[in-house]
């Protein structure tokens, strides 16, 4: 345990930041438990202060403190200076983190336990995606000489869309980002299930064995995460095809965009007339729609659909309860989970993959009609 007197300008500095976004908050959220103004611009922490720094955890280069910080709190309003509100004997309690040898303000991060529990996740995601070799979304990335959809979409609209209202949504930044926002989505929940795939497989082991009650079970979250996972994917393959329905609708007279295999199938049309339409980057398209895309919707349905023809007509935590019932082959359970996590693996680098086979097919057929 820290003496604040020893340490006091590096306390001065926590609780400075605590007067300001983005750490503002956890002393707001902490005035709800006292009676304090309603109406206030600011405060200030008294010089009545006292700091209780404990070690917490250790995470790989990470050091985490707890703090639980007392001070007088005096608030204040710019426009009266009349105003005079005191909170004496403020208590606050807070994480700090921290990379080890790092020893300023600057480097610090305050958090809540729940902010705490979250950054936690965040960088055992960060890991695990390096660990497991998890792909980037690479065709949303500027790198010399690599395949860039923003940039390659662009060269084609100048080259061959000038007049083609329409594409700014689908070619701008913001769709980008658009795109990376679901990829981290589903990178994020596949990382948690591989770092909790062991976990889960023996709490499966344990469940037909009444020695063991355990307290916390992470399968059902496990196995709906999997439906979670494609269901982000999908929705990436969602946005492909409103970038091809934007350069080439599928029909002109529906403003809507049809999904991805919608698209597809629309355009064969066009391919059984003209054999020239049916080009290299097409067949790649065409073909996935009839194999993995089939399979990532398969295990997307459960978090959109209920039907009871289906199976799992429904969640699939809720099906692995039904099966639970009867007789549960676990070796096999766990061979299809762990099947299904390198699928949705390999479906990652074919996102980059579809993203680059779009915009080379709007690209073959723009030529074909110049």
């Amino acid at each position: 345990m820290n003496d604040y007197k020893v340490t006091s300008i590096y306390y001065d500095q926590v609780f400075s930041e605590l007067r300001y976004p983005p750490n503002k908050h956890l002393v707001n959220a902490r005035l709800k438990n006292y009676d304090h103004p309603d109406v206030f611009d600011g405060f200030t922490f008294e010089l009545n202060r006292n700091v209780a720094e404990t070690p917490f955890l250790t995470v790989d280069d990470l050091s985490i403190t707890k703090l639980q910080l007392t001070s007088d709190l005096q608030f204040f309003k710019y426009k009266d200076p009349a105003f005079n509100f005191k909170l004496p004997g403020f208590q606050l309690e807070v994480y700090q983190v921290k990379k080890e040898g790092f020893d300023t303000t600057k480097d610090m991060v305050l958090l809540s336990l729940d902010e705490l529990v979250l950054y936690l996740n965040e960088e055992n995601n960060r890991q695990a995606k390096v660990q497991y070799g998890f792909p980037e979304l690479h065709a949303c990335e500027f790198e010399p000489g690599s395949f860039n959809y923003i940039t390659a979409s662009r060269e084609i609209k100048n080259a061959y869309f000038t007049q083609t209202p329409g594409l700014s949504a689908a070619l701008h930044m913001d769709f980008e980002h658009e795109l990376k926002e679901i990829y981290a989505i589903a990178t994020n929940n596949l990382a948690f299930l591989y770092r909790t795939k062991d976990r889960v497989f023996e709490e499966i082991t344990s469940l037909k064995n009444e020695r063991y009650n355990l307290g916390f079970h992470i399968y059902p979250r496990f196995n709906n995460a999997v439906s979670e996972v494609a269901s982000s994917l999908y929705s990436l393959w969602e946005r492909i095809a409103f970038i091809l329905n934007a350069f080439f609708a599928a029909d002109p007279t529906n403003h809507l965009t049809p999904s991805f295999k919608s698209y597809i199938i629309k355009k064969r049309k066009i391919v059984n007339q003209d054999a020239a339409y049916n080009t290299d980057s097409f067949k790649w398209l065409n073909a996935r729609i009839g194999d993995q895309h089939e399979r990532l919707s398969e295990l997307r349905h459960p978090m959109i659909h209920y039907n009871e023809r289906r199976n799992p007509p429904g969640m699939r935590s809720v099906e692995l309860l039904k099966v639970r019932r009867r007789e549960l082959n676990d070796a096999e359970l766990m061979s299809k989970w762990s099947d299904e996590l390198e699928f949705l693996k390999q479906e990652l680098s074919q996102v980059s993959v579809g993203l680059e086979k779009a915009v080379n097919l709007v690209r073959e057929w723009a030529q074909l009609q110049s």
